[in-house]
């Protein structure tokens, strides 16, 4: 008599799954096997399973640290970070003067892989800083310090052409009544830029905030007049005269009376 050897488990017609939540049933079919294999581990093992581990529609994995138990019933909720989607003019400056806290919009393109990378890190920004929901719901559970949000280029053209956005990623950072704090390309390497930037932000008041305003606005000037200056310089006479009505013209930009 041959000796008997032990069949693998996609050719067993019966198999038995023990699942105290129902996640898996047990089958007669091939597919039913094939989904067992599928979720089991190298050795065909499922008891180690665990459910939280599967990942929502946002990527995010399903633990402990994403889910809230309602006080109220068993029912477990899943939270999130809160990021506006702004599809409008009117969403943009909804968005802007809804409170008084530093916003941060992100400029992104679906096909756009370095803004992909550039939106892992901001979501995470997000979970730190900004408000976290209930995802169902959009319930606030946690304000934050700052608030997020973000414009999809192709959606949106016009909108980000009126911004000044000509390269992908970019970054907006407001404040109320003080406007417009900062502006720039961010790729997924520069993020430490802009921790930075937004962590001094959020250290100052808001006549601080209006004074780094007007020197960095001054500084962008002088770079300006400085280059212009260089230009002219080259455009002298052969006499090397230099046109000083052009310096006070410049002079006068800088240092209005």
């Amino acid at each position: 008599m041959p000796p008997t050897t032990s069949l693998p488990t996609r050719m067993i017609e019966k198999s038995y799954i023990p699942s105290s939540n129902n996640i898996l049933s047990t089958s007669r079919t091939k597919s039913s096997l094939y989904m067992f294999d599928m979720f089991s581990n190298t050795d065909g093992d499922t008891k180690n399973m665990n459910p939280n581990s599967f990942s929502n529609n946002d990527g995010d994995a399903k633990n402990s640290n994403n889910v809230e138990k309602s006080e109220n019933s068993s029912e477990i909720r899943y939270k999130s970070p809160k990021i506006v989607k702004i599809e409008s003019s009117e969403d943009y400056i909804n968005f802007l003067k809804e409170d008084d806290r530093i916003c941060v919009i992100k400029f992104h393109a679906s096909w756009c892989k370095s803004c992909q990378k550039f939106g892992v890190k901001f979501r995470n920004m997000a979970k730190e800083e900004g408000d976290i929901i209930i995802t169902k719901s959009q319930e606030l559970i946690k304000p934050g310090r700052v608030r997020f949000a973000e414009i999809e280029f192709g959606s949106n053209a016009p909108l980000c052409r009126s911004l000044g956005i000509k390269r992908l990623p970019n970054v907006h950072l407001h404040k109320g009544e003080v406007g417009q704090l900062a502006a720039f390309p961010c790729g997924p390497s520069k993020f430490p830029i802009l921790e930075s930037k937004l962590e001094s932000f959020l250290s100052m008041s808001d006549e601080e905030l209006k004074l780094e305003k007007k020197l960095e606005e001054s500084g962008e000037l002088a770079g300006e007049i400085t280059s212009q200056l260089r230009k002219d310089k080259k455009e002298e006479q052969p006499n090397n005269v230099v046109d000083s009505s052009k310096n006070k013209k410049y002079l006068d930009l800088l240092f209005p009376e």
